[in-house]
């Protein structure tokens, strides 16, 4: 069984590492869209989710005057419904791309926390990329611990062979499919986005993106709930419960208040 697991997780590995430039998961999706369409889309190369909503609104297509949402601030899975002669076979793709990506990141958790509890946490993807480098940095680090003598080897044998080997294998065979009869390797190569880290809290963890004022989607929200900026202790507590504890809030405020009277 120990040769079997490690088997399918180092090929499960190498099929998620297909996705990269030229190939990144938006590349593919753009490409697959732009097939069923008949034309060039505007979302191939992965823009952020703000810029795909707005640029909608900006064009008169987004909400209830052509988004087939019919919603006055669009997803941006509406917002690529929204585009025109969009079939529902793309729906349908895209759903279940975006289903194998999310379970195959809780599955990647789920077992490099099996393998090895004291796993550094990392915040939740929130692009399709995002998925696929999330999901190879956990199995990766599960890798050199399936056998550990704590782990379950019938858990591992089934997050593994059942689930992870499986939507892996999926999405590669579908995306390669969609890349060699879109002739992608004629198309202009995408260009990636240089991934920023949170300013405020990317000292303290991996995998911090940062989305708004140089913070992450967590330090904004709170920010906006707190008119503070997150400490080291409240990032922390992160790992395990989403709320910050008063006194951590008041240090916050605190620090702020420091900050800013050191400053002026």
């Amino acid at each position: 069984m120990t040769d079997r697991l490690h088997t399918a997780l180092a090929t499960a590995i190498a099929e998620l590492e297909w996705f990269k430039t030229p190939h990144t998961i938006d590349q593919v999706v753009g490409l697959y869209s732009e097939a069923l369409a008949g034309r060039t889309m505007r979302y191939r190369y992965g823009v952020t989710n703000g810029e795909m909503v707005e640029s909608l609104k900006a064009s008169g297509t987004g909400g209830s005057r052509g988004c087939k949402g019919d919603h006055s601030d669009p997803t941006p899975d509406a917002a690529l419904r929204g585009q025109p002669d969009a079939t529902n076979d793309t729906d349908r793709t895209l759903t279940a791309i975006d289903t194998c990506l999310t379970n195959l990141t809780t599955n990647a958790h789920h077992l490099a926390h099996h393998c090895n509890p004291t796993t550094t946490w990392t915040p939740t993807p929130t692009t399709r990329q995002g998925h696929i480098a999330y999901t190879l940095l956990h199995l990766r680090t599960a890798h050199p611990n399936l056998t550990a003598p704590h782990t379950d080897p019938t858990y591992t044998d089934e997050l593994i062979r059942t689930h992870i080997a499986d939507d892996a294998a999926w999405l590669h065979d579908k995306a390669t499919d969609i890349w060699h009869t879109s002739h992608g390797d004629t198309q202009p190569v995408a260009t990636q986005r240089a991934i920023v880290e949170c300013r405020i809290c990317g000292t303290w963890r991996r995998g911090t993106i940062a989305v708004a004022a140089g913070r992450c989607q967590e330090c904004s929200n709170f920010f906006r709930n707190h008119q503070c900026e997150a400490t080291e202790a409240i990032v922390r507590r992160w790992a395990y419960s989403p709320t910050a504890l008063p006194g951590q809030i008041l240090e916050a405020k605190a620090a702020s208040r420091k900050r800013k009277r050191a400053a002026s």
